[in-house]
This record gives structure tokens, C-alpha cells and sequence, in this order.
């Protein structure tokens, strides 16, 4: 199945992608990112949470606490959570499947608008995906200018880049 968060519409839909029926609905209140894990769970973040979503429209609140502002979710090989936060932190925080926080990636408190450039800072990271080495991809919601940064499983920048596609990435 398919499932897409409706913010303002405080639901997330199940939809056949064959068909593009919708098979369902969870309401949520505010539901922004989603992420799947590869034992087939459901998360999403609502209010300054991420919830664990059950087939039967539960949810059940697995981080609950360390979040100023989460936006996006992503979910490793093991089952661990990437939630990217705003707010003041401007980073990804890892949490394991249970909810324990295991580490930060990127700057806590992101990188500065003005001054000294800082690669290992975020702004905005608003979404977040894994590659087939493992390594995780944030992209910023800024344009100015554009970055998508690659860090290792350690939490590690590998590389960025900076600008439009044609000529940056």
C-alpha cells in the first residue's frame, strides 16, 4: 500500500497504487513525515512526536521526547529512526526502534545564516532518504543556496551539494 500524510486534513490515507483507491483512512492530528521500516512498521510524526501507526488505524507513541520540531522520518536497515528537527536544533536525531536516542547527525543547532560557513550544520532539513551504501541523505528547504548533504552511518558528513542540479549535483 501506499500512504500519504494530509496536514491540514489531520488524516493519513492508505491508497491502492495500482488503482489509486483509497483503502482507508488514520486520523492524525497534523501528520507530516512518514517512513516504513523493513519489518513492514509504520511511523509518523505528529505534534513533537513520531507515532508508530497499526494496521487497525492505532497509534502508539515511540519518541516522545528530545524533539523541538520534527519534520521528516527515514528508517535504516536496522529499524532506527531519522527524525529531522527544526526549531533550534536543525539536525537529524537517531532513535532506536524503541524510542532511545542514539546520537545526533549534523550540527545541534544547524548552521549559522550569517558568518562562517560550517558544513556540518543544516537548515531546514526537510527531507531525508538512505542510498544503497547505507548513507543518509538530507535535503535542506533553503535556496540559497540549495544543498543535499550525504552522511555515513556513523553520522559522518561525506560530501554536499551545493546549488541548482545543472551545475551542482
Amino acid at each position: 500500500s501506499l500512504y500519504a500524510s494530509l496536514y491540514y486534513e489531520n488524516k493519513i490515507l492508505k491508497i491502492d497504487p495500482a488503482s489509486g483507491k483509497v483503502l482507508g483512512e488514520i486520523a492524525l492530528e497534523r501528520p507530516c513525515g512518514l517512513a516504513g521500516d523493513a519489518r513492514g512498521n509504520l511511523y509518523a510524526v505528529s505534534g513533537k512526536q513520531v507515532l508508530s501507526l497499526g494496521a487497525e488505524g492505532t497509534c502508539v507513541p515511540v519518541c516522545r521526547g528530545g524533539l523541538s520540531a520534527p519534520m521528516a522520518l527515514a528508517c535504516d536497515k536496522a529499524g532506527n529512526l531519522y527524525v529531522s528537527d527544526w526549531a533550534d536544533q536543525m539536525c537529524v536525531k537517531v532513535f532506536s526502534p524503541e524510542g532511545k536516542l542514539l546520537r545526533t547527525v549534523g550540527k545541534p543547532g544547524g548552521r549559522a545564516l550569517r558568518g562562517a560557513y560550517d558544513p556540518e550544520g543544516m537548515f531546514l532539513p526537510v527531507a531525508l532518504a538512505f542510498d544503497g551504501k547505507d548513507r543518509l541523505w538530507a535535503a535542506e528547504f533553503d535556496f540559497h543556496p540549495k544543498r543535499y548533504s550525504v552522511w555515513a552511518a556513523d553520522g559522518k558528513l561525506e560530501r554536499e551539494y551545493c546549488g541548482p542540479t545543472w551545475y551542482g549535483a
